[in-house]
């Protein structure tokens, strides 16, 4: 640390702005300044009038960013800082140009479950805090010149080239040279990130490196000098940093290449760890929230396998003692297998962490795939360009990387099918994490330090092999062994998940009637986040789309090898009349080769102290879906928890003789004033209800009705759109209720 301060400086102002953060200063200013916004649109109509300028926009142009952005309320100016602002109707607004936008203001939204992408924390990175939707707007001033503008308008010909020229592959292209997944199809995502290959489809600093030093090495074969070639490299990486959206490991392979280029035209000696740590101080000067942004930490750890885990391995395995008997091929890839084991070694706990899983082939993957990635980039680059004045010939000139992506789609269909392709091991806790780099910084270092002095290095390399293992398995330490029970927040839907002691999975229903891709995008990342691969049961109320359709997309994944949570068991209920979404679930749970079970009244299903009880339907029902609902009643000791489906009073007066006291409640059709009835209440006496609904639900959930009678039994409420994600943990013979986010 000593010889390179900049390492020091870096660490010091991490801790310090990690220190701020769970001290609660670094929010303060923001949410004062946010309170004075809600306040207001709390006051008035959503609907506002925006005034700011355009810098940044989206290839289809419905997307705007604006910066220096207002509301003006006569003649108070209320900040804004930045907005995104999507459009209503797509339309041409200049970069640079003053505008005034009209539409729906709206805080970005937080997450509601664990796991759940966290859109605030990322547009938090970019220092955006609202957003508008359903905009239009108008210029009220032109710049008189913008080289972001030229920049843009030469995005949307790139756009346009690959589009018409690069076929099939146009959308792969696109996110890989300018950043734009808009187009990406999600079959692709899927296959690349289960053979670990994902980080190809983004603008990552392995892409930055290769372009800006292929541009520096052709202009100095066309004679010009260091400082010339150097200058231009540079710019036009700076340039290409704007154009593609100066993402964080953009502008972090940018900073390091002006380093490097700075350090050829003064002659001094460049430093790869002093490079990492200016550039981070950099970044974390102009956006604080990078820190905690899985991005900025996975493209730091990077840099930090190659400067400081890959120079131990090379002393450990001797790499850099290259035995004249070994073929070149077997050297390049021995070092190329040091490098991708070097950045897993460093990034491990922070991929976990934000990601929940790791492909368990990836190092074999990529050892395959990477030597061909400069091919496909200098492909698209060129393709691109020639693209804007000749279609044809780009087509051929993009036929190298053709090839290759074809390449690669086969390495991720073979990847799809491998046994245990990908490891799911949950978001560790921050002891994981603290433990693994202490044990792993350890063997490191006293690997490189005894291995030059030991004569049985065959030992040591073992013992560090071994540390490793038992450092990754840190991780596979399940999380603490009780009955949970989590209603997550699914929107207009219903979605609970059942773990119990033994560690088994059963999901009640998982459906929404208005959050698209419930499944993906909220149900598989819960499930991952816990370190959940398998769900042993899923048990299905009725068949009404806000109860199923996550369920559908699960299977469809599944069936397609496209999920690492498999699905082991379908519960259905028992209709003689079956509608067509139930044989459309059934179907699809055949081609997904699930287990299929017909269940009703009087069947049940134990695992040692946990009970699930079939309360309904009777056999021969079906005709009305809700009132028909599978009814589940859990039994863990003394713990008893409820599943109602969408049942109304009808069908509770059927079963309330079967019940007794109950501790936990879902409450019925979420919330409706015609289910939950006052002698269900009275019998069953529970004491947490939870009420899953969404906030703009346009059927009046929960109805005050029933909510009044809940709170006259002395029932505590919680209510899925105002907590999120609502989880019961039963230990003993208590039970205590974590919400994921604060009512307030």
């Amino acid at each position: 640390m000593i010889k390179r301060p900049l390492c020091l400086l870096c660490l010091i102002f991490m801790v310090v702005i990690w220190g701020m953060q769970i001290s609660g200063l670094s929010e303060n200013r923001q949410s004062r300044e946010n309170a004075v916004v809600s306040s207001y649109l709390q006051e008035h109509s959503q609907v506002v009038r925006i005034y700011g300028q355009i810098y940044r926009r989206s290839s289809d142009q419905s997307a705007y960013n604006l910066k220096n952005s207002y509301l003006q309320v006569q003649s108070q100016v209320i900040p804004l800082k930045n907005v995104k602002v999507y459009m209503k109707e797509a339309a041409h607004f200049p970069v640079g140009s003053s505008v005034v936008m009209t539409g729906k203001l709206q805080e970005i939204p937080k997450a509601g479950n664990p796991g759940q992408f966290d859109s605030v924390l990322y547009y938090q990175t970019q220092n955006i805090f609202w957003r508008m939707v359903n905009a239009h707007g108008e210029v009220k001033e032109l710049p008189l010149w913008s080289y972001r503008e030229i920049l843009a308008n030469l995005r949307d010909k790139l756009f346009v080239s690959l589009e018409t020229a690069g076929n099939t592959y146009a959308p792969v292209y696109e996110a890989m040279l300018l950043g734009d997944k808009s187009n990406l199809d999600e079959n692709v995502k899927d296959r690349y990130q289960m053979a670990g290959l994902l980080h190809m489809l983004a603008i990552s600093g392995t892409h930055l490196t290769l372009l800006g030093m292929g541009c520096f090495q052709i202009l100095q074969r066309m004679g010009a000098s260091i400082s010339l070639a150097g200058s231009i490299s540079v710019f036009l990486l700076f340039s290409y940093g704007i154009l593609t959206g100066e993402g964080v490991a953009t502008m972090r392979a940018l900073c390091m290449f002006v380093v490097v280029m700075g350090a050829k035209m003064t002659g001094r000696t460049y430093d790869l760890l002093s490079a990492m740590s200016l550039s981070a101080v950099f970044l974390l000067i102009s956006s604080p929230s990078y820190l905690f942004y899985s991005g900025f930490l996975l493209s730091f750890g990077c840099i930090c396998g190659v400067g400081i885990v890959l120079p131990c391995l090379e002393q450990i395995f001797s790499l850099k003692k290259q035995n004249p008997k070994h073929k070149k091929w077997s050297v390049a890839i021995g070092n190329a297998l040091a490098v991708s084991l070097s950045i897993q070694v460093a990034t491990l706990p922070v991929t976990l962490y934000f990601f929940y899983e790791v492909p368990v082939y990836g190092l074999l993957w990529n050892l395959i795939a990477l030597p061909a990635l400069s091919v496909v980039l200098l492909s698209a680059v060129v393709g691109s360009m020639v693209g804007m004045f000749f279609t044809k010939a780009a087509s051929f000139v993009l036929l190298p990387g053709n090839w290759i992506l074809r390449g690669y789609d086969w390495l991720g269909f073979l990847a799809q099918r491998f046994p245990a392709t990908t490891w799911v091991a949950g978001q560790p806790h921050i002891w994981q994490i603290i433990l693994y780099y202490v044990l792993m910084g350890a063997a490191l270092w006293c690997g490189s330090v005894f291995v030059k002095k030991s004569e049985k290095k065959g030992n040591i390399r073992a013992l560090l092999l071994g540390i490793w293992a038992v450092s990754v398995g840190i991780f596979a330490i399940p999380h603490s062994a009780c009955l949970s029970v989590t209603c997550l927040d699914v929107g207009q839907g219903d979605c609970a998940v059942v773990v119990t002691p033994k560690k088994h999975c059963h999901l009640i229903d998982g459906g929404s009637s208005n959050v698209s891709d419930v499944g993906r995008y909220r149900i598989l990342p819960y499930l991952k986040s816990q370190g959940i691969s398998s769900v042993d049961y899923v048990w299905v109320s009725h068949t009404d789309s806000d109860h199923i359709s996550g369920i559908l997309e699960m299977l469809q994944l599944q069936a397609q090898h496209r999920s690492s949570v498999r699905i082991q068991n379908l519960m259905l209920p028992d209709w003689k009349s079956c509608p067509e979404n139930y044989e459309n679930l059934k179907k699809t749970a055949q081609e997904a080769d699930v287990n299929i079970y017909v269940v009703g009244k009087g069947d049940s299903l134990k695992e040692g102290e946990v009970v699930f009880h079939v309360l309904q339907p009777d056999v021969g029902q079906g005709e009305d879906v809700n009132e028909d609902s599978q009814v589940l009643l859990l039994k863990a000791g003394e713990f008893q928890a409820l599943f109602t489906g969408d049942i109304g009073t009808k069908a509770e007066a059927r079963i309330v003789g079967m019940l007794e006291d109950i501790d936990f409640l879902k409450v019925a059709h979420h919330g409706s004033r015609y289910s939950t009835g006052e002698a269900f209440l009275k019998k069953t006496k529970p004491e947490i209800a939870v009420i899953s609904c969404s906030s703009t639900n346009r059927y009046g959930h929960p109805g005050a009705e029933t909510v009044k009678r809940l709170q006259q039994e002395n029932c505590r409420i919680w209510y899925t759109m105002k907590s999120g994600a609502i989880t019961v943990r039963v230990k003993a013979k208590t039970f205590r209720v974590e919400p994921f986010l604060s009512e307030n």
